[in-house]
């Protein structure tokens, strides 16, 4: 938690153009980008939630315009607000049926999601942010009443004083330019589905008679966990088709086949024993986990506690497989 310190509270005064709708609070870019705007906004979501101190808090957006600026207003404000853990989406990006899935699958407080559906985008365009409640839904009427109603007498509101965040993970063999690419740990792919499952799965081949469960998105295909086994991917019998990875994991728990995945996916599931890896074989992707800073700028005293804080997770998970990847 941030100490009182670096906690600055900035004296405001209200907007009278902030009652959100039921697709949140919609204005042009340039709207948002006069001082305060957004900030009183986002203090006024804050002011109308209660217990939310050390809860977890989605964010993330669509990507247009002023997404990634607006990001880190909002994760400096969480934070001094006393939010425990702000989940971002990669790169800043994360629609809003991605937010409302990592929110019911972290078990999150609520989400702040910056969209304006099929608005135009640009510097000149429409610019968005909404909240989203513990159910993963958007937040109900009685709660954007009450983001209203703080939003006219919002008299201060509290940010981090700290720089932007400035770090990354990203996943690919490391070669980026401009950037400074740590290793993290190696993708390794493997079967994993419900226990009832795989008692009856006694070897790899046993998978032809298996119904399969596939992530529609990923290149992570069953030719490579196969192809060294000397098996043929195309006699499988793929029945479910999912376009979200985390809906196929979903699936995959719930029963209905046997899924490719990697540890970093799957390993909830298999740690509460939803989910297990009915072989033992892992096969490496080729790609790895690598976190990636500025090759420029000064490394801060928060990234260098994020790096030791990231490398202590990853030996746990690799105790759990074994040395294993991601």
């Amino acid at each position: 938690m941030p100490t009182v310190s670096e906690v600055r509270i900035v004296v405001t005064t209200p907007f009278a153009d902030q009652r959100p709708g039921t697709s949140g609070l919609r204005k042009k870019v340039t709207r948002f980008r006069e001082p305060s705007y957004l900030e009183n906004f986002v203090q006024s979501i804050f002011d109308s939630l209660e217990g939310f101190a050390g809860k977890t808090l989605v964010v993330g957006g669509d990507g247009r315009y002023y997404n990634d600026r607006a990001i880190q207003i909002i994760v400096r404000m969480a934070a001094a607000n006393g939010f425990g853990r702000i989940l971002v989406g990669r790169g800043g990006i994360l629609s809003t049926p991605a937010a409302s899935c990592v929110v019911r699958k972290r078990g999150a407080f609520g989400a702040i999601i910056l969209s304006a559906s099929h608005n135009p985008g640009g510097p000149e365009g429409d610019f968005g942010v909404k909240y989203n409640t513990g159910n993963g839904g958007p937040a109900p009427e009685k709660v954007t009443e009450a983001i209203w109603r703080q939003s006219e007498r919002i008299e201060r509101y509290k940010i981090i004083d700290a720089s932007d965040v400035d770090l990354a993970i990203r996943v690919g063999d490391g070669k980026w330019p401009g950037v400074k690419a740590e290793f993290l740990l190696a993708q390794e792919i493997f079967p994993v589905c419900a226990p009832a499952l795989a008692a009856k799965l006694r070897t790899p081949r046993d998978l032809y008679h298996a119904t399969i469960i596939r992530d529609a998105n990923t290149t992570l295909t069953w030719d490579l966990w196969l192809g060294p086994l000397g098996l043929d991917a195309r006699r499988l019998a793929e029945r479910h088709s999912f376009t979200d990875a985390s809906l196929a994991l979903d699936a995959a728990i719930a029963g209905h086949g046997v899924l490719l995945a990697w540890p970093t996916l799957a390993a909830d599931a298999l740690r509460a024993g939803t989910l297990v890896a009915p072989f033992k074989e892992r096969t490496a992707t080729g790609i790895a986990y690598w976190l990636v800073t500025s090759a420029t700028r000064r490394e801060p005293k928060t990234v260098r506690d994020f790096k030791a804080w990231i490398r202590d997770e990853i030996k746990v998970t690799e105790a759990m497989f074994g040395g294993g990847g991601g």
